[in-house]
């Protein structure tokens, strides 16, 4: 909104560079008003500030508020396998990320760690701290999972699991017929955006 306004003339680092500016040597917490980040962006730019940021932290919207990407040149979209960043922290985290899927995290040895608010496992009733233990009648492993997932794109048949929690064993079949799914940055404006000049290198 800042480069908008100005027709690129300023940029969040402007913003930060007044904003956060203090005594040099001296670091301490330092509390945050709305006030006092909307006088900081009005020197920069007159614009209702106030109501900006009212809307954006107390409206309920159907979706995440993706109109800053749009503004910088950029869009969601979903792919079918993980970008670099989702395979960089399956690794390092030792887990399988679904939650654009089936709407969960399998941690170690099928643990779920997470489930989000009504996705496909959540409305199956699968919850945190279950224990997969088979995946369409096959012992549960990662690729397993992966596998299945993909094989149920386009068909009818939902995912059946066989899960554990505590000491209740139960099957539950999950319905996602969508295959796999990861979101993915799309740039959709030709040049450099908004976006580009924020998250470049600096000297």
């Amino acid at each position: 909104m800042l480069r908008q306004r100005t027709r690129g003339a300023r940029g969040m680092d402007d913003f930060a560079k007044i904003f956060f500016a203090g005594e040099t040597g001296k670091w301490q917490a330092k509390p945050v008003t709305q006030a006092e980040i909307v006088a900081t962006l009005n020197g920069l730019t007159p614009f209702d500030w106030d109501a900006f940021f009212t809307q954006r932290l107390t409206e309920k919207a159907a979706s995440a508020p993706l109109t800053g990407l749009a503004q910088g040149g950029y869009r969601i979209v979903y792919v079918d396998t993980p970008t670099p960043y989702f395979r960089d922290v399956e690794k390092r985290a030792k887990e399988i990320n679904l939650a654009f899927s089936l709407g969960m995290i399998v941690g170690k040895d099928g643990e779920v760690t997470q489930v989000i608010w009504d996705s496909p496992a959540f409305n199956a009733g699968l919850s945190n701290a279950a224990q997969i233990i088979a995946v369409n009648g096959r012992t549960y492993s990662d690729d397993g999972i992966r596998d299945a997932v993909a094989a149920a794109k386009g068909g009818r048949d939902p995912i059946h699991l066989i899960v554990k929690s505590g000491n209740r064993v139960r099957e539950v079949a999950i319905q996602w017929t969508s295959g796999p799914r990861y979101p993915k940055l799309e740039k959709v404006a030709s040049g450099d955006g908004s976006l580009d000049r924020l998250l470049a290198p600096r000297s």
